[in-house]
Parts: C-alpha cells; sequence; structure tokens
C-alpha cells in the first residue's frame, strides 16, 4: 500500500523569496504531506540553508539512471524521477517550481485533488488534434516533434505545461521504463504524450485554478483571488 503524498519544491538558485515560498507551504501544508526543498545542485553551488527538508539532485545523479538527458530545463521531469526513485512509496509525487504561488490556502488547493485518480495532472493539456497553437501566442507550438526515440502519430501527441504537476507511483514507474529504454524528449509534450499512449489516466488540473493572465510561460501575472500565479519574481 503506498504512503501520503509528497510535494518538491524545486528551484536552482536560494533566496529570500524562494526560502519564503517553501516556508508557506511547508508551513500550511507539512503536517498532511511530505513538503522537500528540492534544489539542482548540478553546478555544486548549495550552500546549506539549514532547513531539514532540503533535498538535491544533479544532472550527474539522473544520468546514473540511465536517461538520455540535455539539461535539466528541457527534461525537468528527471527531477521527479530521481527523487522517486530513491523514494518509491510515495502514493501521489508533486512537482511545483519554486516561482509559482497559490493565491489563497496551499492546504484549500491540494485537497481539491483528494479524490482525483489520474496518473498524470496537469495545466494546459491538449491535443494535437484539438490544435496545435501555443496557449501563449497566436502562432503554433513549435515542441510537437521534440520525442525522440519513438514514433509518435501526431494524432496521439498530447501537450502540457510544466511548473506545476502531479504524478503517481505508477506513472512514474511506466516513464522510468520508456526512458531507460533511450526514449526522450522535451519535458511538456514527452511526459504527456507517452503516459496517455499507454493508457494512463491524465487531466487537467481544472481551468478554474489558473488562466493565461495568471499562469503564464513568462511576464508579469495577475493575482487573482483562488488561482495559481507564474512566474512571480524570486
Amino acid at each position: 500500500m503506498m504512503g501520503k503524498d509528497v510535494i518538491l519544491f524545486v528551484c536552482h538558485y536560494l533566496n529570500d523569496a524562494v526560502l519564503q515560498g517553501f516556508h508557506d507551504l511547508e508551513e500550511e501544508c507539512g503536517e498532511t504531506i511530505d513538503c522537500i526543498l528540492y534544489y539542482d545542485n548540478t553546478r555544486k553551488d548549495l550552500k546549506d540553508p539549514g532547513i531539514k527538508s532540503l533535498r538535491t539532485f544533479s544532472m550527474k545523479e539522473i544520468k546514473k539512471l540511465g536517461y538520455k538527458v540535455e539539461n535539466l530545463w528541457y527534461d525537468s521531469h528527471y527531477c521527479v524521477l530521481n527523487f522517486y526513485a530513491k523514494n518509491p512509496g510515495y502514493r501521489y509525487y508533486w512537482r511545483i517550481d519554486h516561482d509559482v504561488r497559490y493565491m489563497g490556502k496551499w492546504m484549500d488547493f491540494f485537497s481539491l485533488f483528494e479524490s482525483r485518480d489520474e496518473d498524470f495532472l496537469a495545466t494546459y493539456i491538449q491535443r494535437y488534434t484539438e490544435s496545435v497553437t501555443d496557449p501563449f501566442s497566436d502562432g503554433p507550438w513549435f515542441c510537437w516533434n521534440l520525442i525522440k526515440k519513438i514514433k509518435v502519430p501526431d494524432s496521439a501527441k498530447v501537450k502540457c505545461f510544466f511548473p506545476l504537476l502531479r504524478f503517481s507511483n505508477r506513472a512514474l514507474l511506466k516513464l522510468h521504463d520508456c526512458f531507460s529504454s533511450g526514449i526522450h524528449g522535451f519535458s511538456e509534450i514527452i511526459v504527456s504524450t507517452l503516459l496517455d499512449m499507454y493508457g494512463y489516466k491524465i487531466g487537467d488540473i481544472g481551468k478554474e485554478l489558473y488562466d493565461k493572465e495568471c499562469f503564464r510561460f513568462k511576464g508579469i501575472p495577475v493575482e487573482k483571488p483562488g488561482k495559481l500565479i507564474h512566474p512571480v519574481k524570486c
């Protein structure tokens, strides 16, 4: 039987804004969900802030798992798999970028998903057959073909936005098998496509929780009560 859930608050630098963001998350959710400050220490630049829940990952560690690594921005799913390899007992694994906030109580946000059983939750879930557009512009999305070592018809492609995600335990096991076999690609197309293609249940976290004004690729987000915001200034 799987244990409780975990939240990975992923960052590649530390300052007061990042630490405060994590502190707020842990203070609100720590009694119910394990909260991990998850630091990319590929550059070996970490100065330990004295946080017990701090964990690190690096490109060197991830390569040892047998994955093809481009870089840890392009391959931002690998940090979750690295944590999963060391901690396989959780039920669900949340991945949250350090510049994501929720305009409300974090515990209220996570409570919305207690009865949802999808293997993968993300924002801006979109199938190629529905549209090939970029959700943040009027032009086509340029990453549909960034899938390597496996042939996927356009009709099977599904994309998503990566700042906030939830993976089931069994979804991560399947992804590990896929990436260990040499399959790789850009995070925002390869993960959702593979899981959907192999019959895993994927879903959007809910359009009521975000929109293009408050949850964006870049720029200054508009703060709206009860919605996710990204990217906040850190």
